[in-house]
C-alpha cells in the first residue's frame, strides 16, 4: 500500500467530489441520470471502497448481528464505480437515535471514512440528510423494509 503525502492529500481534498455544496452534488448526479437514495430511520448506508473494507465490513457486522438479533444486510452490490467499490445497505431492527449514531456505525462497519467525516460535517451544519446514495435508477429496487422484522426464534 503506497502512502499518501500531504500535499496529495491536499490535492485530493480539492477535487469536486470533496469540495462542492451537497447541493450541488446532488444537481451534478441526477445531470447525469442517476437517483438519489435516502435512508430511513432503520438504514445504514455503507460506501465500501476496497476488498480489504469489504473483508472487515463481514467481520464486524458478524459482532454486530451477534449484539442485535434482526441485523439484516438488505442490499450489497457493487456501486457505481464499480468493483471493488460496493454500496451495502444494513436494516436495524430499531431505530437509530440521529444521524450522528447512523454515522457511527456506518463508519465502524468500514464505510469509507471520509464519506463519514463529511457527514458528520454535514450534520454539523444542520443538513437533513447528511447520509445518502446516488446511483443507477431503481438500484435498490423497491425494498420494503416493513418485511424485515424480529421474530420471536430469532
Amino acid at each position: 500500500m503506497d502512502i499518501v503525502t500531504t500535499e496529495q492529500w491536499k490535492d485530493i481534498l480539492k477535487t469536486t467530489a470533496y469540495s462542492e455544496s451537497r447541493e450541488e452534488y446532488v444537481e451534478r448526479m441526477k445531470e447525469k441520470g442517476f437517483e438519489i437514495y435516502y435512508p430511513n430511520e432503520h438504514e445504514l448506508f455503507l460506501d465500501i471502497d476496497s476488498v480489504e473494507a469489504y473483508n472487515n465490513f463481514y467481520i464486524r457486522f458478524e459482532r454486530l448481528s451477534a449484539e442485535h438479533k434482526g441485523v439484516k444486510v438488505v442490499y450489497d452490490e457493487p456501486s457505481k464505480s464499480g468493483l471493488p467499490c460496493r454500496h451495502i445497505v444494513v436494516y436495524m431492527p430499531f431505530p437509530l437515535k440521529n444521524h450522528y449514531h447512523r454515522i457511527a456505525y456506518q463508519a465502524v462497519l468500514c464505510s469509507d471514512y471520509m464519506r463519514e467525516l463529511l457527514s458528520l460535517f454535514r450534520a454539523d451544519s444542520g443538513d437533513p440528510f447528511p447520509s445518502l446514495f446516488s446511483d443507477k435508477k431503481n438500484a435498490f429496487g423497491d425494498l420494503d423494509f416493513s418485511f424485515y422484522s424480529i421474530s420471536e426464534d430469532e
